[in-house]
């Protein structure tokens, strides 16, 4: 299993987002301040069925009490672990609060899920399969197959195939049960619909834009396309994403051919992040609370990640270095059966299959 990064989101929620002013942080501070004293205040039995609403609450509506400040990725964290830390320290003594409880384990576990920190979602999703009543079907649903998702995210594809299939054997007639069918038969379609170099990309879309315009990837095929997931909470990732379009654009792909799906960001947040770091092409936003599609779809354990896509729609490469990025794309221009920079005339096998030159060089 590829070793997760460690410029992935688990190490960037930690830092505050790059980029506004002194004042602008002490203002999201501030507005912050009730929702944290609310969360790491002692919760007994009888609060944490009403404490864990308020902040269910006001996760749900995204913002804090201003109204207007965003609760970003971090303080969403730190929110949810303060009250299920509180919470475990005073076991609760009703159902009514031992739901909340169990509710707020698997809100924690979803957005751990969606850091690629799948171990910990792992755990937290097994701790509410193995406390939630029989009857709770729809939060054991729900901590099952997150713990089915928890073994993609590990690459490990027949531990977590098996574990799919007891959600659907255990959950008929759910939406936990459709979903795991769908994982299943992505897990065991030969490649499993995972990007792997000459295969077909596997389609993104449709999905919104910044805009609300739907975005495809086979809309973009007859020409080079460069893919790229990452997220808004990573402060190096930017600059780096930034660096690897120049490399695209520098050989002559266009904007429309520049696809970038933003983790951990809404449309206010992608603006900012045009403004900030100049990027460009089609941008995506991805919810704070949900594991992108792609990141299974494709296999990403770490971001970011870009993907170099010939005009067939075939994967030429993944994380290519900038100047990869360059040499591949100026292959691509060359004519067919024309000699590369070294003089070498393309084999047999490979004229007529220009994509395959590409991946054997």
């Amino acid at each position: 299993m590829p070793r997760m990064s460690s410029h992935r989101e688990t190490r960037a929620v930690r830092h505050s987002r790059a980029g506004g002013g002194r004042a602008a942080r002490i203002g999201i501070a501030v507005a912050l301040l009730a929702l944290v004293a609310t969360a790491q205040a002692p919760v007994g039995g009888a609060d944490l069925a009403a404490r864990w609403s308020a902040l269910r609450d006001r996760l749900d509506r995204g913002v804090a009490d201003d109204g207007v400040t965003p609760i970003r990725l971090a303080d969403r964290l730190a929110l949810l672990e303060d009250l299920v830390q509180a919470g475990e320290a005073a076991p609760p003594d009703r159902a009514e609060a031992r739901t909340a409880l169990l509710e707020a384990r698997c809100r924690l576990a979803r957005l751990r899920l969606a850091c690629l920190e799948p171990r910990r979602a792992q755990e937290l999703y097994a701790q509410v399969l193995r406390e939630a009543p029989t009857a709770e079907v729809d939060l054991r649903g729900r901590a099952a197959h997150g713990i089915a998702l928890a073994l993609e995210l590990l690459e490990l594809r027949d531990e977590a195939a098996r574990a799919h299939e007891r959600v659907i054997q255990q959950f008929v007639g759910t939406r936990y049960a459709d979903w795991s069918r769908v994982a299943k038969a992505r897990l065991t379609d030969g490649a499993g619909g995972r990007a792997e170099i000459g295969r077909a990309l596997p389609e993104f879309g449709p999905r919104q834009d910044e805009t609300g315009a739907a975005q495809t990837l086979q809309e973009r095929r007859g020409a080079p396309a460069l893919v790229v997931v990452f997220s808004a909470d990573d402060p190096s990732a930017g600059a780096r994403v930034r660096t690897i379009q120049l490399a695209a654009t520098a050989s002559a792909i266009p904007d429309r051919q520049l696809v970038a799906i933003v983790l951990h960001a809404g449309a206010r947040r992608i603006a900012e992040l045009r403004a900030e770091l100049g990027l460009r092409g089609t941008l995506i936003p991805s919810g704070d609370e949900t594991l992108d599609p792609a990141l299974l779809r494709y296999g990403i354990t770490a971001t970011p990640t870009w993907f170099l896509v010939g005009p067939d729609g075939t994967l030429l490469a993944r994380n290519p270095p900038p100047a990869r990025v360059t040499e591949l794309l100026d292959a691509l221009r060359r004519p067919l059966g024309a000699a590369g920079p070294g003089g070498d005339p393309p084999s047999p096998a490979d004229r007529g299959n220009p994509a395959r030159a590409l991946r054997r060089g």
